[in-house]
């Protein structure tokens, strides 16, 4: 059973504190910090205070504005429901300050993204949206959408995905064997691969980067993986070339572990995120969470269940008996279903996230106790 949340916080670190308080404002960032030391700095969650913690670095803010990030995983694992929680939670906790763009490149959301959230990203009419079909066209939209951002506010771009973008070349190319086989000839001119990997690395990403820096934004490129060539070495990869996994500031990978039935009818799925990439002194952490498809994530279940350890660590199964068993929380005892509506109905949300912090602090102390005591070879 998890214990109390310590009320001084000593493990947490005070941006954390501002992170339980600030509201809508935007956080300055101290002088001499960080990088973004000149500019304002937001930080924008996930959907869930457990994956905060994992993508942010253990400081349990989310995203940072003025990073790139890659989602990357298999089909179905939730990809694009993850993009559009970022910039829901992004929208309510920053209002007026908030813009977004969101390129649906393959148009594959279905879902109506204003009665998830309250709030429409996308337009239900696929006509209506941003689909733009080459990595130049992309490049643009991204860069004049910078433009729009002013001093004060924060803006999320998205390109959903990667992978459905053609180059120019290859787009004329395409274009002209159509009008080759209408003539009765279909020359083999070969496959013109390799333009986009080269527009993305000596421009897309450079440029993209450092203009996300200056003004604020936050990029998420969604990318799906691909079966790798070959006996050795990961089983599956990413497209588009490496300058993707050199340039990003994060990459994010998602997994499905199991399907939620009801009835034998899927209703959610517990997904796994990691991080692959991140800069920072906690990166390669890890954890389930709970995403309903009629809903989004459940932050409030994610929470509960790795609170009190209610699922085995490998396919994320509810432990024998977990889900009758009555969980303390404050002056309650509860079963895990009752506990839910507990907290969703008494607005105990800030209560339930900072237990979910001092717990993690708590894990991160513990595994860094061989090191105690110990110098810096330099100090």
């Amino acid at each position: 059973m998890p214990r109390k949340a310590k009320s001084d916080d000593t493990g947490i670190k005070e941006e954390i504190e501002a992170s339980l308080t600030q509201g809508a404002g935007v956080i300055k960032a101290k002088k001499g910090t960080s990088s973004s030391a000149t500019r304002g700095v937001a930080w924008i969650s996930s959907g869930s205070d457990l994956m905060d913690e994992v993508v942010g670095g253990g400081r349990g803010l989310g995203y940072e504005t003025g990073m790139s990030v890659l989602f990357e995983a298999m089909s179905s694992a939730g990809k694009s429901f993850l993009a559009h929680e970022v910039i829901a939670s992004a929208y309510h906790k920053y209002k007026e300050k908030c813009k977004w763009l969101y390129l649906d490149v393959e148009s594959g959301c279905t879902f109506d993204s204003k009665q998830l959230y309250g709030v429409e990203i996308m337009p239900v009419n696929v006509e209506d949206r941003k689909r733009p079909e080459t990595i130049e066209d992309c490049f643009s939209e991204i860069m004049l959408f910078g433009e729009t951002i002013k001093e004060g506010e924060i803006g999320i771009a998205v390109v959903d995905s990667i992978d459905g973008l053609l180059s120019e070349e290859t787009e004329t190319a395409a274009d002209e064997r159509v009008k080759n086989y209408k003539k009765g000839s279909d020359k083999n001119d070969g496959l013109r691969g390799q333009q986009k990997a080269l527009f993305l690395s000596r421009i897309f990403w450079p440029k993209i980067n450092s203009m996300i820096e200056k003004k604020n934004i936050l990029l998420i490129v969604v990318s799906q993986y691909r079966q790798a060539a070959g006996q050795y070495g990961p089983r599956n990869t990413i497209s588009n070339g490496e300058a993707i996994k050199f340039y990003v500031h994060a990459r994010v990978k998602f997994r499905k572990v199991n399907e939620i039935e009801v009835s034998g009818r899927p209703i959610g799925a517990v997904v796994e995120v990691s991080t692959v990439k991140l800069k920072g002194p906690r990166p390669y952490r890890s954890c389930p969470f709970i995403l309903y498809y009629s809903r989004g994530v459940d932050n409030i279940e994610t929470s509960i269940d790795y609170l009190y350890d209610l699922r085995t660590a490998k396919e994320c199964d509810f432990k024998k008996g977990s889900e009758e068993k009555l969980l303390k929380f404050e002056d309650v005892e509860l079963n895990r279903h009752d506990l839910i509506r507990h907290i969703e109905q008494g607005k105990l949300e800030s209560k339930l996230k900072r237990m979910v912090l001092d717990k993690w602090e708590d894990e991160e102390e513990a595994a860094m106790k061989p090191l105690e005591g110990r110098k810096n070879r330099y100090a």
